[in-house]
């Protein structure tokens, strides 16, 4: 199973929605797309929703505490044979 490794600290008011995504077209080969996307997130913050389209995923995450870091985990799953999951 490939392994991708993404890490990227940023900074979220606890009263605040954002969205965070991870591209990942330049991983993807030609007709390749993502089919699943799955988030695990830690105790702490909370998932509002997720989604994804065929290269990105997305997930908008409300709560937490300022200044802590959060650990979220995101597994795809590509349209690929066999198929690839990241």
């Amino acid at each position: 199973m490939p392994t991708l490794n993404y890490s990227n600290r940023i900074s979220k008011d606890a009263q605040s929605i954002l969205d965070f995504s991870i591209d990942l077209s330049n991983l993807l080969q030609t007709g390749e797309t993502i089919s699943t996307s799955s988030w695990s997130v830690p105790t702490g913050i909370t998932r509002v929703t997720d989604t994804n389209n065929d290269e990105i995923a997305t997930i908008w995450l409300s709560g937490g505490t300022l200044n802590n870091i959060y650990e979220l985990v995101n597994t795809v799953v590509t349209n690929s044979t066999p198929t690839r999951t990241f």
